[in-house]
């Protein structure tokens, strides 16, 4: 594998004054998934389950680790800076081989932890890195998300694993029972479109991304393309539900399946 921008000597410099953690020579396919609370969770009792879902549908072919910052856009996760170990994020540490520590997570105003991840198969060498982005952040601010995807697929790309971007959904307007709901048009005002109009600034968004991934899990798609999309989302009409969830992670294994062979 390449041993990224920062250079093979002090790559390593960095392993030996943080550690790594070790994991037997490799022979399952090793995917990495860094986002937000759309990677971490559907909802507030079904955390993790994105991650474990793609594990259980790639049927014991593969080990997926993940790297969550809630209500974070990927700039959080994904710095200028390499050189600097004090300055390196949990995602980048576990891009790098590097074992993220204890005070990388942060927290917000109310003192909760937003950072989450997992390290049971170990960090570094990984064969695919899922990358996922705000929702808001491609209608509201393109530059920026387009700047997001292409720094962390050029880390990832640096450090030997072929980027993937999982495209998110536009809100719902629905409730999970069908009926249109207050919590969900306030999402959408907020962002001064309606959720057909949203879609086609998602649709836009992830096509101008194209270029920096080696391909796209277009989750977005597969839920505007059910009549009753309400059904895919949980209750705040932003996170998906178990079924939103599922369909989810079935497109990324495709998408995964399509790429490995």
């Amino acid at each position: 594998r390449t041993q990224g921008a920062a250079g093979k000597g002090e790559r390593w410099k960095l392993v030996a004054t943080s550690g790594t953690v070790q994991h037997p020579a490799q022979a399952k396919t090793r995917i990495l998934m860094i986002g937000n609370s759309l990677t971490y969770r559907t909802n507030s009792t079904a955390n993790n389950y994105l991650p474990a879902a793609v594990q259980r549908l790639m049927k014991g072919s593969t080990e997926v680790a993940y790297v969550s910052a809630l209500g974070e856009d990927l700039s959080f996760q994904i710095k200028d800076e390499t050189s600097d170990e004090t300055k390196l994020t949990a995602a980048m540490k576990m891009l790098m081989g590097l074992i993220p520590d204890a005070s990388n997570r942060a927290k917000n105003s109310n003192g909760k932890e937003i950072m989450y991840w997992d390290t049971s198969c170990g960090t570094g060498d990984w064969d695919y890195v899922v990358i996922q982005d705000r929702s808001d952040i491609a209608i509201t601010d393109l530059p920026a998300f387009l700047n997001n995807v292409e720094k962390a697929s050029t880390f990832a790309s640096s450090y030997g694993a072929t980027p993937i971007l999982y495209a998110t959904w536009s809100y719902s307007d629905r409730g999970p029972d069908g009926q249109p709901s207050s919590t969900g048009q306030k999402l959408l005002d907020d962002l001064g479109c309606t959720r057909s109009e949203m879609d086609e600034g998602l649709i836009s968004a992830f096509n101008t991304a194209q270029r920096f991934v080696r391909a796209i899990a277009d989750v977005r798609a597969k839920f505007a393309a059910r009549a009753d999309y309400w059904n895919l989302f949980a209750k705040d009409c932003k996170h998906a539900s178990g079924d939103g969830t599922e369909l989810a992670a079935q497109t990324i294994v495709e998408t995964l399946k399509k790429l490995i062979g």
